[in-house]
């Protein structure tokens, strides 16, 4: 059997992560969480995830300051980073490519959408 796939979910809206979280270890995967930027990157260097769903508007440490800093750390640089946004901002988008993001999800998405991103990062690049 293969290892479980860890995710690290950073996001500061409670209810949407722990609706996230039980989804997500229902699918198979180990999930760490943190609820701001600083957290999220401190986690991301103790669990070693191998992808990180980053919300971008959180309060203190945005999600582009959050990514730029991850990407900018040889220990967390090669993990994969999905964008999960409730903003519609198509230059926000682009920002986060710039950066190095891997996918950029709307949190409207449904959660079956989010989930085939994360399988395709994680399993098929």
């Amino acid at each position: 059997m293969t290892e479980k796939k860890k995710i690290l979910m950073v996001d500061d809206e409670m209810t949407l992560v722990a609706m996230i979280e039980r989804r997500l270890k229902a699918s198979g995967f180990d999930v760490a969480v943190a609820h701001d930027g600083g957290a999220g990157l401190k986690k991301a260097v103790s669990e070693k995830p191998d992808l990180i769903l980053l919300d971008v508007m959180m309060p203190g440490m945005n999600g582009f300051e959050v990514l730029k800093a991850l990407k900018e750390n040889p220990e967390t640089a090669g993990i994969s980073v999905v964008m999960f946004t409730a903003g519609t901002d198509p230059q926000g988008q682009k920002k986060a490519a710039l950066l190095g993001a891997d996918e950029y999800v709307n949190k409207s998405a449904s959660f079956e959408d989010v989930l085939q991103k994360i399988r395709i990062l994680l399993y098929e690049s």
